[in-house]
């Protein structure tokens, strides 16, 4: 499956040290927000990572990617386990400025990032001055 849209999150990179080769390794992982057809309502997203430092370099929030990835199961002392494996990366648009006016991609999903601007509650309840405010909704 091969899906265009928009890196939400780069998360920090992981490293360590193999202990069956002693090599070091690391690794990176990133949300990915798609819409597997343009007609769909609603934005899929799906976590990946990536092993290759040049793909590494290359992830940032708010960047247009197309990707490539399949889906895999696998069984391992008696459970089974799903596995998300990336297997195509091809940066399409870097981060806007924001500086520039926002455009719309290719796949309609926006490269620009979503904004979480709280909205003041109309009619709230308040707690009586003298009593604390109770978390308990009844």
């Amino acid at each position: 499956m091969e899906f265009e849209g928009q890196i939400i999150k780069v998360c920090n990179p992981r490293t360590g040290t193999s202990q069956r080769t002693g090599n070091e390794w690391k690794t990176q992982g990133f949300v990915f927000e798609f819409k597997e057809h343009d007609t769909d309502p609603w934005h899929d997203k799906v976590y990946l990572e990536t092993w290759d430092e040049k793909i590494m370099e290359q992830l940032a929030v708010g960047a247009v990617a197309k990707i490539g990835f399949r889906h895999k199961t696998r069984e391992y002392d008696g459970r089974v386990f799903n596995d998300v494996q990336m297997n195509n990366f091809t940066l399409i648009g870097k981060p806007m400025d924001s500086t520039a006016a926002p455009q719309q991609p290719a796949g309609g999903v926006s490269a620009a990032p979503a904004t979480n601007t709280p909205q003041p509650q109309q009619n709230a309840p308040s707690a009586p001055a003298n009593e604390q405010a109770d978390d308990v909704p009844f």
